[in-house]
């Protein structure tokens, strides 16, 4: 009765995750995983061109299906039935397409990065020396002045073939997916310059406050100076004699203008740290509308990319992947041990 009434309250919130990936209740990670490989594969908007709007919908709740299934404290909330629990653990359940494609990329990149570590070793003295064998045959054959005639002729078929490959699904996602990258970065540019503006207009307005309350307690001491009662004869001939009154309301007032001076500098290097941080504030909210515009228009069907765009975003994943077979090296490297004498 209990995973029945679970099973009605996680379908009344949305789709039943382990029906999405066709796994039951009781499937283990690896389970779970290698169903998510067959699902995304399956309805991949890539692989299917015919339906690409309902893949796209199919492929994103996969997604968010795996997203969830696979962290052990989201999936207990959810077979409780009750999402709260990972909304309370600030988890945000909801998968865009763009971060659909990323977590398809993790889940299959990484695989590929740890098969690629078990080969790198063997094959990285090969390439090496091949590479250098290379290097001098290219320089050879470059100065061959038929080559050079067939490298002249072939410029404008090249071209011509990388306005084609431009216009493919597969090129335009990839530029896409890079895109999406540079505004997910410009986005978070924008919180962190945010929350510097805020920062620097809380201290502006502390220093506004602190002069303004001087300015305030200055007016208060010249008001009861000038209503003081008048002394009597003894006490103007001895203020006369000694001047201790007048030497005190000078002191108040050097006091009173060296703090004001500070106060003032304070403020105005804080109003010009202000300044910079909303200017720096709606410069990064430009990159963003700039990074949205061309996201939006790599993913428009019909859109061509540039081989420019194109080359940027195959610098950008072969970055990524490059950095996951760092990381598995580096992971894979036996610890250094040091013995005590």
């Amino acid at each position: 009765l209990l995973a029945r009434y679970s099973a009605m309250g996680r379908k009344r919130n949305g789709e039943d995750y382990y029906a999405v990936l066709g796994v039951p209740e009781s499937a283990t990670a690896d389970e779970i995983r290698r169903a998510y490989r067959q699902q995304a594969l399956l309805h991949h908007p890539d692989k299917n061109p015919d339906r690409a709007q309902e893949a796209a919908i199919r492929f994103k709740l996969i997604a968010e299906a795996y997203s969830v299934l696979k962290d052990p404290q989201q999936r207990a909330a959810y077979d409780a039935g009750d999402m709260s629990a990972a909304t309370a653990a600030d988890v945000d359940v909801s998968v865009t397409l763009s971060k659909a494609h990323e977590l398809f990329r993790d889940v299959f990149g990484h695989e590929v990065a740890t098969r690629l570590v078990h080969v790198a070793a063997d094959v990285a003295p090969h390439l090496q020396a091949a590479s250098s064998v290379v290097a001098d045959t290219l320089g050879k054959v470059a100065e061959n002045k038929q080559v050079k005639a067939a490298a002249q002729a072939t410029a404008s078929g090249l071209a011509k073939a990388a306005e084609t490959v431009g216009q493919t699904q597969m090129v335009r996602g990839a530029v896409a997916a890079h895109r999406s990258s540079l505004t997910d970065q410009a986005q978070s540019q924008v919180a962190a310059k945010r929350r510097a503006e805020l920062v620097c207009r809380s201290h502006m307005e502390t220093n506004l406050s602190k002069l303004t309350e001087h300015e305030a307690k200055v007016a208060k001491m010249q008001q009861a100076r000038s209503s003081r009662r008048p002394p009597g004869f003894w006490e103007s001939a001895w203020e006369w004699l000694s001047q201790d009154q007048e030497m005190e309301d000078r002191a108040s007032d050097n006091m009173a203008a060296i703090e004001h001076k500070q106060l003032l500098s304070r403020l105005r290097s804080s109003q010009a740290a202000w300044d910079r941080s909303r200017q720096e504030l709606a410069n990064a909210e430009a990159v963003v509308a700039s990074a949205q515009r061309e996201e939006l228009a790599a993913q428009q069907e019909g859109s061509s990319v540039s081989l420019k765009d194109a080359a940027r975003a195959g610098a950008f994943l072969m970055g990524s992947f490059v950095n996951r077979v760092q990381s598995q090296l580096g992971a894979k490297k036996p610890a250094r041990t040091s013995s005590v004498t």
